[in-house]
């Protein structure tokens, strides 16, 4: 389920995040703060709802590239638009949407 989904813990962070940067290496996305584990089993959230891929790519070491599918990018459109009208980063449900791109590296 899709809201299930968005209430993980980072979710709509990682879901802008990937919005705003386009495809992201996942130790961009470990470097915003969450755990090997988090990161991980929200992956696995996301890409079981259709909202983020991951491919392999070796760059001299293994490298994993995660993107928004095009449902993804539907829900990011509409997750930015939230982001703009509540610019304090605060909404109703009490998640602090991530105003950046995430880290590079």
């Amino acid at each position: 389920m899709i809201i299930k989904a968005l209430s993980e813990k980072h979710a709509v962070a990682v879901i802008l995040g990937i919005y705003d940067s386009g495809e992201v290496r996942k130790m961009q996305i470990m470097d915003f703060g969450p755990s090997i584990n988090t990161i991980d089993a929200l992956l696995i959230t996301l890409m079981e709802e259709g909202i983020v891929t991951m491919r392999e790519e070796m760059r001299g070491r293994r490298v994993f590239l995660i993107s928004l599918t095009e449902k993804g990018r539907r829900i990011a459109a509409i997750l930015d638009t939230l982001r703009k009208e509540f610019p304090d980063g605060e909404t109703a449900m009490g998640h602090r949407f991530y105003g950046g791109k995430l880290p590079s590296s």
